[in-house]
C-alpha cells in the first residue's frame, strides 16, 4: 500500500515565510498602538478654527483685514490683523509673530482684544455670538463698543480724538485645521487597515 505524499516542505516554508511573519507582527502592533492611543485620549478634539475679518470698516472710512486662529479649547492661538489709515490714524498691524498681545474672553467668547507694545495701538472687538460655531461672528457696533485706539487709553461710546468706532463687519470661520493628535490617529488607522488586508491575502 502506497501512502499519499504530503507536501510537508511546502507547508513548513509557508509557516516560516519571514515576510508574512513580519506583516503579521506589524499589523498586530499597529492595531495595538491604535487601541492604546484611543485609551490614552489621543483622539481629543479634532480641529482648531481659523477666522477671517470680513467687511470690517471704521466710521472714518478705513478698514481692517486679516485673521486669527483659536485652538480646540477656545483660546486665541495666533493672529495677524491690519487696520488701514484714516483721519489721525496711520493704521496698525497686530501680529502674534511680532510680539503683540491678544486675548479672547471667555474661551470661545465674545470679547477680542489686540494691543501693541508701548500702548501704541489697541483694537477692541465685541462679538454678538462669539467664536464658538460655524459663524459668522458679527461685530457689535451699537454704542461704539467695538473700536480702535491709537493709544491704550481712549473712551468708547462717544467722541474721542484717539478712538475710531467700527461701523460694521464680522469674523468668518474658515476650514478647521486638523490637530496633530488627529493626524497621528488617522495615520495609524490607515496603516493598520493596509496591513490587515495584506495579512488576509497571505
Amino acid at each position: 500500500m502506497v501512502c499519499p505524499k504530503v507536501d510537508r516542505l511546502g507547508r513548513d516554508e509557508k509557516r516560516s515565510d519571514p515576510a508574512a511573519s513580519a506583516r503579521k507582527r506589524l499589523a498586530g502592533g499597529a492595531v495595538a498602538l491604535l487601541a492604546a492611543s484611543l485609551a490614552l485620549g489621543i483622539s481629543a478634539p479634532a480641529r482648531a478654527d481659523v477666522w477671517t475679518l470680513s467687511g470690517v470698516t471704521f466710521d472714518d472710512g478705513a478698514a481692517a483685514g486679516g485673521g486669527l486662529a483659536t485652538n480646540v479649547y477656545g483660546y486665541l492661538e495666533s493672529f495677524d490683523v491690519t487696520t488701514s489709515a484714516g483721519g489721525p490714524f496711520t493704521g496698525f498691524t497686530y501680529s502674534s509673530g511680532s510680539g503683540d498681545s491678544g486675548s479672547l474672553t471667555p474661551p470661545f467668547g465674545t470679547v477680542l482684544d489686540f494691543d501693541r507694545p508701548g500702548y501704541n495701538g489697541f483694537l477692541h472687538l465685541v462679538l454678538q455670538n462669539g467664536l464658538s460655531g460655524a459663524g459668522p461672528a458679527t461685530i457689535v457696533v451699537a454704542g461704539d463698543v467695538s473700536y480702535e485706539c491709537n493709544t491704550y487709553s481712549c473712551a468708547a461710546g462717544g467722541y474721542d480724538p484717539n478712538a475710531r468706532a467700527i461701523a460694521g463687519g464680522a469674523l468668518v470661520n474658515g476650514l478647521g485645521v486638523p490637530e496633530p493628535a488627529t493626524i497621528t490617529l488617522l495615520g495609524i488607522g490607515m496603516m493598520a487597515l493596509r496591513l490587515a488586508r495584506r495579512r488576509r491575502a497571505v
